[in-house]
């Protein structure tokens, strides 16, 4: 204390600023302070001033951070609250206008001013306890039933009443991808859009419509670009959809396919495209499983099953291999495919054969059961094959 005043008194005697000081005495706390005006009339000077200014401003930020932070937090608290509230009905022949609102404060929704109001009444009284939810399928139900129809939009925790069907309606709904549809009730109206991956859209948009109702059949569209099924409707006709999708997509991923040759029998077509399909010689399948190939001789044809991506492989290089020997063939350069039967050692014509056409792009197999030699070339190759096996069979 004696150093406090000391100091006080020698600021008292040089004129200047003294300062705050707090000298606790007695269980008493005494605020010192003194300004540079001589009269004294004014306690609180520039100094004291600027002190607390400082103050604030060093808690400005927490103050800010804290509220940000609560104010962040504040809509996922809302959402959850909506979700957990348990709803009970007890109407008989009431107002919608009267029922709605009701609704919106009971589950924790916001709720759009209408401006016409469905002209029904709503009568619903039970024990039955509702979550938000299925409290709201219950008027969205109800509603349907109105003349006209109308339904409640749900998008984020704001309720919208509206007339359906209406094409402004599409910029309402709230979009949702296929595994959000299980948190939407079954008449609740909401978008989503589908997927097909390898599945061409075009195709099975005709299927897809099937589970949409006719009202709703204006708030649907194929996406050729992103090969999308863009959807608008009920949560539980869009459930529907999303099966199906999943069904199309399934059958299409190990579907059965079948591919007629028009020129070569299936055996000696095999010869040839086996390395260009990834499958060992002698093997009518892909070691992962992605091809499998069965052949049809009565008619001529494979009966494939694989992955869409590996039967379009098959598909691409059966339109390059099956062509046929004839007139216009012999007299052009383009490739084509024609087996040679040997009577003599089959292994060694093939060596021949292989040899002879050593540095050409020409291709050579041989069938494994007959001996014959499978060959895809031009002109030029196939007069050499068969000038080699009758210089061969001569010998």
């Amino acid at each position: 204390h004696e150093d406090l005043h000391k100091l006080k008194e020698e600021n008292n005697r040089q004129g200047s600023w003294w300062g705050n000081f707090y000298v606790t005495e007695s269980d008493r706390a005494y605020l010192y302070t003194k300004n540079l005006r001589s009269d004294n009339s004014d306690l609180i000077g520039p100094a004291f001033m600027y002190r607390i200014l400082l103050l604030v401003l060093c808690f400005i930020p927490v103050f800010v951070a804290q509220t940000s932070e609560k104010m962040s937090e504040q809509p996922l608290a809302n959402e959850k609250s909506t979700k957990n509230r348990s709803i009970q009905f007890s109407f008989e022949k009431a107002d919608w206008k009267d029922v709605i609102p009701w609704f919106a404060e009971q589950a924790g929704y916001s709720w759009q001013p209408v401006s016409d109001w469905p002209k029904g009444t709503f009568t619903l009284s039970d024990n039955r306890t509702y979550s938000s939810m299925e409290a709201l399928d219950q008027l969205n139900y109800a509603l349907r039933l109105q003349k006209p129809s109308y339904t409640i939009i749900r998008n984020g925790n704001h309720l919208i009443v509206t007339e359906v069907p209406s094409p402004q309606l599409i910029d309402l709904f709230e979009t949702v991808t296929p595994a959000q549809l299980d948190q939407r009730g079954d008449y609740e109206i909401v978008r989503c859009k589908f997927s097909l991956g390898d599945v061409n859209v075009l195709a099975v948009q005709r299927d897809l419509r099937l589970a949409i109702s006719q009202e709703y059949q204006q708030f649907v569209r194929a996406l050729p670009a992103t090969n999308e099924f863009d959807a608008s409707e009920t949560g539980a006709n869009l459930r529907k959809v999303r099966d199906t999708v999943e069904a199309i997509k399934k059958r299409k991923a190990n579907g059965i396919f079948t591919y007629v040759l028009k020129h070569y029998d299936p055996e000696q077509f095999l010869i040839v495209s086996r390395p260009l399909l990834g499958i060992k010689d002698g093997a009518y399948a892909r070691d992962d499983g992605s091809l499998i190939i069965t052949v049809d001789p009565a008619k001529n044809r494979f009966i494939l099953k694989g992955t869409p991506s590996a039967v379009e492989k098959f598909k691409n290089i059966a339109a390059i291999l099956d062509v046929g020997a004839d007139a216009e063939d012999f007299n052009t350069e383009r490739p084509y495919l024609k087996s040679y039967p040997v009577s003599t050692d089959p292994e060694v014509a093939f060596k021949v054969v292989e040899t002879m056409l050593d540095g050409t792009n020409a291709r050579v197999g041989q069938d494994a059961t007959s001996g014959a030699i499978v060959v895809r070339g031009r002109k030029e190759h196939h007069k050499l094959v068969r000038a080699t096996i009758a210089i061969l069979r001569d010998e």
